[in-house]
Parts: C-alpha cells; sequence; structure tokens
C-alpha cells in the first residue's frame, strides 16, 4: 500500500495485469498501456503461400509456463491428418533438454527444429517464413503467466495465423471476434484440434490475416501507444 501510494502514476500494460495489482491491494487509477509494436520492422506479408510444407513456429523462453511440451503433445495429432507440418522452435531455456527428450520420445526428432535464442532479425526472418505462430503459454505453479504476448502481436502484424491458450494478457492481443477461438491451459488436444481448423482453413485465411493486421494497427502500433505514454 505505501508503494502505491508513493507512485507519481501507475501503469501496466495489459488488464490482466492490473486486475493483479488490485487484487494485492491497490486502490489507485491504473492506466493500462499496451506495449508498442514497431511495424516498420514487423511488415505485413499476409498468408505464406502454399508449399509442401506447413510451417509452425514457437518462439520464446524454454521455461515450464511457455508450454512448448503442450504443442510437442499435441504434434502427433496433427501429423496424422497433416502431411509436411514442421515446427521451428526459437528460444533457450532450462526446458530445451527436457523438450528435446520429449521430442525424440514422441518420434520427432525430424519434425522438430530447436534454433536456440535469435536477434530480433532472426525472429523477423522466422515469421516471415511461417505459417503459424503457436503460443501454448499456462500459469506456472508460483502463479507466473503472461503478462500480453508481445510476439503475437508481432505475427499478427506480418499476417501470420496465431494459435494461442486462453491465459494472461494473450486474449487481449486478439482481435475481440476471435477470442473465442484461444484453448484451455494444458490441453494438447484441444491445442491440436485448433491447429488442425487453422491448418486446413484455405480462402478464408487471407481476410483473417488482415483483420489481424489492422487490429494490431489500431492497438499497438507506436503510433497509437507513444501519444499516451
Amino acid at each position: 500500500g505505501e508503494l502505491f501510494a508513493e507512485a507519481a502514476a501507475i501503469l501496466e500494460t495489459s488488464s490482466f495485469l492490473a486486475s493483479r495489482l488490485r487484487a494485492i491491494g491497490c486502490e489507485r487509477e491504473i492506466a493500462v498501456v499496451p506495449s508498442g509494436t514497431d511495424l516498420s520492422i514487423f511488415r505485413y506479408r499476409g498468408p505464406r503461400e502454399q508449399d509442401e510444407r506447413r510451417r509452425l513456429l514457437f518462439v520464446g523462453r524454454l521455461i515450464a509456463y511457455k508450454g512448448l511440451d503442450v504443442l510437442l503433445r499435441a504434434l502427433p495429432t496433427v501429423l496424422a491428418r497433416v502431411d509436411g507440418v514442421t515446427l521451428d522452435v526459437i528460444g533457450e531455456g532450462p526446458e530445451r533438454e527436457p523438450c528435446q527428450r520429449l521430442a525424440t520420445r514422441l518420434g520427432l526428432g525430424r519434425v522438430v527444429t530447436f534454433h536456440g535464442a535469435r536477434l530480433r532479425p532472426g525472429v523477423v526472418r522466422a515469421l516471415e517464413e511461417s505459417d503459424v505462430l503457436v503460443l501454448p503459454s499456462r500459469t506456472s505453479q508460483r502463479g507466473q503467466a503472461e503478462a500480453l504476448g508481445n510476439v503475437l502481436k508481432e505475427a499478427q502484424a506480418v499476417g501470420v495465423a496465431v494459435v494461442a491458450t486462453d491465459h494472461g494478457g494473450i486474449p487481449e492481443t486478439f482481435p475481440p471476434r476471435l477470442r473465442h477461438e484461444l484453448v484451455p491451459e494444458n490441453d494438447h488436444a484441444a491445442l491440436a484440434s485448433r491447429l488442425l481448423s487453422v491448418l486446413g482453413m484455405g480462402q478464408e485465411a487471407s481476410a483473417r490475416a488482415r483483420e489481424a493486421r489492422d487490429w494490431v494497427e489500431r492497438e499497438f502500433s507506436w503510433e497509437r501507444v507513444a501519444p499516451q505514454l
């Protein structure tokens, strides 16, 4: 309470985090100003021209609450229905070795590639080469959760389809009419089902990609966010 009273202003990047502050006793006004997305870096590409590969992408620290293991457990179901699916994993952390072992145990050795950490240009390039970004985050035992999900905004800015969980601040990165498509945490079967729906979307994909890009421009571009700050 004393800390909140001393602050000149209180800002959070998502309504989710603002609600957490209120839960621990903040009675002050909280300004919610999301982190901005530099659209000069994340240029709109739209859906990737289809070839024999369907490229999934995971970007994030390899820690337990990011849920990469849930995505790996979902992949066999997807592979049984769709040919040419691969998964590129960008990120480093303590869960890398356990996830590599899990991928081997699930027979995904030729499907999943662990690239380690990449600087921003490498992430941009990976997004431009991908069909679907997947973020299967879940709340940790200590309550750690996604504040917002910057990579989801970046993927939508590029025109990459996104599949994610109904978790933390993630819903706030999605166009409101698409938020019902978020899947439950820790549910690899639901994640697989959603991935199959997105991979089989066909002509609708272009309109959805444009809608998502427009949403990011309206809500998260630096032109919008900077004046709020």
